[in-house]
This record gives C-alpha cells, structure tokens and sequence, in this order.
C-alpha cells in the first residue's frame, strides 16, 4: 500500500511541477505559437579537423636566444 501512495505522490508532484512551469513560462514568455518543429535539411554541416598553423618571422639573432632560454630552463629543471 506504501508503494502505492509514494507512486501517486510521485506523479501527483511531478506532473504538477510540470503543469506548474509551463504556465509560469508561459506567463513569462508568452504562449508558443507552433507546436510543429521543421528541420531545415538544406544546411549540410562537415565535419572539419582543427588544426593550429602559425608563422613565426624573427631574426637568427632572436632565434639563437630563444634556443639558449630553452636550453637553461630544461637544464635548471633537471
């Protein structure tokens, strides 16, 4: 009998509760003029692979200091 009732509050709660917000949002927002959903099949979406490309342009001078940096902080963290 316990079954029973906690099945009826159950859908007596969540039932309500639906009952409840949707005319709360329809107060809020205004009743939905269609109740159809169209799917617009003319949009075809690929799937891409997303890459990262990047040009770097700096002089030997920068690159030979950014490979020294490097160097110092491989060597100061072993």
């Amino acid at each position: 009998m316990d079954v029973l009732f906690v099945l009826f509050l159950f859908i007596f709660f969540v039932g309500g509760g639906y009952w409840t917000a949707k005319g709360i949002g329809e107060v809020l927002f205004g009743k939905s003029e269609s109740k159809s959903s169209y799917i617009d099949k003319s949009v075809h979406h690929h799937t891409h692979i997303h890459e990262h490309k990047s040009i770097n342009i700096i002089d030997d001078f920068t690159k030979k200091k950014v490979f020294e940096l490097r160097d110092n902080n491989k060597k100061k963290t072993d």
